[in-house]
């Protein structure tokens, strides 16, 4: 437990992706592989074409790879039963095959925070224009199967 709550957050965690909207001025925060786009028109009638608002926060990113092994974190995907990688590069700690987290920054997964794993977002601010229709907030449970602009197409 943390910090006298209820919740365990040694094993626990989460992603999160956030905007704030001023005018035309959006800001987005994000920690992990939640993630935001904005969907925008290029041309008249034409379809609408995604831009990523954030960055995923994911282990083999160079400077992700560089804070978690810089703290004595490995960055490699699992392994099956021949040793050969399957899925995506986790996080783990140096001598243990766990937690095995798919994203380099989480709020919470208290265990993986000695090797790098931070709950610092990620901010970025941008000035929306006409073009620009909607946007998606999401959790990687979308982004795990749908791209971008498939979103964006939907």
């Amino acid at each position: 437990m943390s910090r006298g709550t209820a919740i365990d957050c040694a094993n626990s965690g989460s992603t999160a992706v956030v905007g704030l909207l001023q005018g035309q001025e959006l800001t987005t925060a994000w920690v992990g592989d939640s993630r935001a786009i904005v969907g925008s028109r290029v041309s008249s009638g034409s379809g609408w074409v995604a831009r990523d608002l954030s960055k995923d926060h994911k282990p083999d990113d160079d400077a992700e790879f560089l804070r978690i092994t810089g703290r004595g974190g490995r960055v490699m995907s699992s392994r099956n039963g021949r040793g050969q990688p399957v899925g995506p590069a986790r996080v783990w700690l140096p001598h243990a095959d766990y937690p095995g987290l798919a994203m380099s920054r989480a709020l919470g997964d208290l265990v993986a925070r000695p090797v790098g794993v931070v709950p610092v977002p990620d901010i970025r601010t941008e000035q929306l224009s006409r073009q620009d229709g909607f946007l998606v907030f999401a959790s990687d449970g979308v982004w795990e199967f749908l791209s971008s602009q498939e979103v964006a197409s939907l």
